[in-house]
């Protein structure tokens, strides 16, 4: 995909955000979100600039509705492990089916070497939440 793509395709996205319910009669906010399209528009150039601009821009309404979705490709390296978070303590994430030779209820302790907290915080950055248990959530 082209430069040209990602910006036509953040224009879009930008487009569609000022039909947002929290700024659609409020002047004052559509042009803080067009301030802040303009200041982060010039940085997009590949497939994850893109990504995190269009994370910023729909962080800028602060809550847990607005929000992109990035899909798997084939490329990921992606384990599909069913896990909940423990009843008992939202930073431990638990296994809910065993797999391969870890049994069912394992503690999952770190993920490539992050620990389950540092990947809360580091995803509650990226992901709109109005709180740290949303942003659970959606992880």
């Amino acid at each position: 995909m082209e430069t040209n793509d990602y910006k036509e395709d953040l224009e879009y996205l930008y487009s569609a955000l000022l039909n947002h319910p929290s700024i659609k009669m409020v002047e004052k906010k559509k042009a803080e979100l067009e301030a802040l399209y303009i200041a982060i528009c010039e940085v997009v150039y590949d497939y994850d600039s893109f990504i995190d601009v269009a994370t910023e821009l729909t962080t800028f309404f602060q809550d847990g509705h607005t929000n992109i979705e990035v899909p798997y490709t084939p490329q990921d390296l992606c384990l599909n492990l069913k896990c909940c978070w423990s009843g008992t303590d939202d930073n431990e994430l638990i296994l809910k089916d065993g797999y391969e030779d870890i049994p069912k209820h394992a503690r999952i302790m770190s993920v490539e070497g992050a620990s389950i907290e540092d990947l809360i915080v580091a995803f509650a950055d990226k992901i709109p939440h109005e709180n740290i248990y949303l942003a659970t959530v959606r992880i």
